[in-house]
């Protein structure tokens, strides 16, 4: 066997890439790597993308529509795979949904804005499930217009959910909610996204909790990606508010509003035209051990036959 063909099955036979995780996140390596469009296929309307979430189970995106007309599916090469319609979102009080994230089992969880309201939801495309019979957390008392409730993101860790609301003001939260029991929620406030003294954004549009991919006990499982329409940034931040890191948007969109992650530390951002972007590190993410074990062996294997050619 050749060096180059052993290489390519030590690289072959590691681990996959669904099985990473990210040590650490640094935003100044990122950049730009693809623009993919979804209007074509994502709504039959055309509605404007608002939220996206990413399902680690499926490896697949879902992009939800500030009209609540539907929840649509696509890989993360931009490849429309499905749609489930929503019934009941589209009226003023109700509707303008912000908010998505996966929380497991098939099942995500949606944020009404302007009824402050975050509703769960299983995604099945052959049902059209409707807003008034899905089990509900009322975070406050509403309504609050269109300043309300932007994002929310799940922490699989306790269950609990960070949200921010986007102005007037604005709000990072940390939110342990029963569905479908009333007064349930207990909030605790984490940061004023909009003081000179944490991120100075001019709004808040979504947050991404980093517990989700982030290395198991590691510092990155504490801290938060938040992104500002207005300000057209995304920031890395801690849950006081500290800024670790940003990533200028300025030059890409001015109508971004939407993050999420993979467990490869990839970063898809959605906006209302609709488009996603994707964002990557400009340095590996480094294998699991398991696949540094392998990797390791390999080259054990190719060192012995190279003193055996000698």
């Amino acid at each position: 066997m050749t060096v180059r063909p052993l290489i390519a099955l030590m690289l072959l036979t590691a681990a996959p890439l669904a099985q990473a995780a990210v040590a650490s996140l640094d935003l100044s390596t990122y950049t730009l790597t693809r623009t993919m469009s979804i209007g074509a296929s994502m709504l039959p309307n055309g509605s404007e993308s608002s939220a996206i979430t990413y399902n680690r189970d499926t490896g697949t995106l879902f992009v939800i529509d500030d009209e609540g007309v539907a929840i649509s599916q696509f890989t993360r090469q931009g490849a429309f795979v499905n749609r489930m319609t929503l019934s009941g979102f589209g009226t003023a009080s109700t509707g303008d949904p912000e908010g998505l994230t996966y929380i497991g089992s098939n099942q995500f969880v949606i944020a009404a804005e302007r009824a402050l309201t975050l509703y769960r939801v299983t995604y099945d495309p052959l049902t059209t499930p409707v807003r008034t019979a899905l089990p509900n957390a009322v975070l406050a008392t509403p309504p609050v217009g269109n300043v309300g409730i932007e994002g929310v993101s799940y922490d699989p860790r306790d269950g609990s959910f960070v949200t921010v609301k986007e102005k007037t003001p604005g709000q990072v939260n940390r939110n342990i909610v029963t569905f479908g029991t009333p007064g349930s929620n207990v909030l605790t406030s984490l940061f004023d996204p909009l003081l000179p003294s944490t991120l100075n954004a001019i709004d808040v549009a979504d947050v991404q909790v980093l517990a989700t991919v982030a290395t198991p006990g590691g510092a990155l499982a504490d801290q938060l990606l938040i992104f500002s329409q207005e300000s057209r940034k995304l920031f890395h931040t801690t849950r006081t508010g500290q800024v670790l890191g940003m990533f200028d948007f300025s030059l890409i969109s001015a109508s971004a509003e939407g993050v999420t992650i993979d467990e490869n530390g990839v970063i898809y951002i959605t906006d209302e035209t609709p488009n996603i972007y994707v964002l990557e590190p400009g340095t590996a993410v480094v294998p699991v051990p398991a696949a540094w074990a392998l990797m390791a062996s390999g080259l054990v294997l190719l060192g012995a036959m190279r003193r055996r050619r000698s």
